[in-house]
């Protein structure tokens, strides 16, 4: 009688286990600015710095005043979102004077366009979304101590995103992508358009996380399998 015994080895093509591990990209603000390509106003009155704040310590923080814009921008260094990952990130957005925006965008580097955008305005009640669908009201009530947020490409242009403030509930949302049909999220920005004045008005940014899908098989198929069977007789 013949007995047939096959071994199975699954090769990573390229990626040795702490390759692998890095994939799973998570930067915080221990890292610094260089992350970034960063910009301000050139009157003087907005900028960067790293901080204290209800998001961690240190924060990457942000200031903007007399009409100005300070923004970083993250440029994702695995390429564009795949169906099933998800970027999170929080903010402090402080307190925003009329007038005033503090928010995240994600962006298409190629087209330079946002495909989504949150962020609060300075007088109103809650917190926006804007997508495909124009901007919308997320139904999330104004917060100084900072939210996470969580979001998940679904489709190639449609997505869900939870909503967490600090020490409340999840709000989670869906929808249809902005900008270009098919162009992908590979930039995550982060702006605070003329807040205020003093440190109360510093918006900060923490904890940039972006998770493959939770399947084994999708994340074999990102890096390239290769199985190697032996047959032993």
């Amino acid at each position: 009688m013949i007995k047939q015994v096959y071994q199975i080895a699954i090769c990573v093509a390229g990626l040795s286990a702490p390759a692998l591990a890095a994939s799973l990209q998570s930067v915080d603000a221990s890292s610094g600015f260089g992350i970034f390509n960063t910009s301000g106003g050139s009157g003087g009155s907005s900028g960067t710095f790293t901080g204290s704040s209800d998001i961690g310590n240190p924060s990457w923080g942000f200031y903007a005043s007399n009409g100005e814009t300070s923004q970083a921008l993250y440029d994702f260094a695995g390429g564009a979102l795949t169906v099933g990952q998800t970027v999170s990130f929080q903010i402090d957005n402080g307190n925003i004077q009329p007038g005033g925006t503090v928010g995240i965008g994600l962006q298409n580097i190629g087209s330079g366009q946002n495909r989504f955008e949150t962020y609060f305005s300075g007088g109103e009640s809650n917190y926006s979304r804007l997508d495909s669908a124009g901007v919308s009201s997320t139904g999330i009530g104004f917060t100084s101590s900072g939210l996470t947020f969580a979001f998940t490409l679904t489709g190639a242009d449609t997505y869900s995103i939870d909503i967490t403030p600090i020490g409340s509930s999840t709000t989670t949302l869906t929808g249809t992508l902005g900008g270009n049909a098919g162009s992908g999220v590979d930039r995550l920005r982060f702006f605070n358009f003329n807040a205020g004045t003093g440190g109360g008005s510093d918006a900060f940014l923490n904890n940039i996380e972006i998770v493959p899908e939770p399947s084994s098989v999708a994340l074999f198929g990102l890096a390239g399998i290769a199985l190697v069977l032996r047959r032993r007789k």
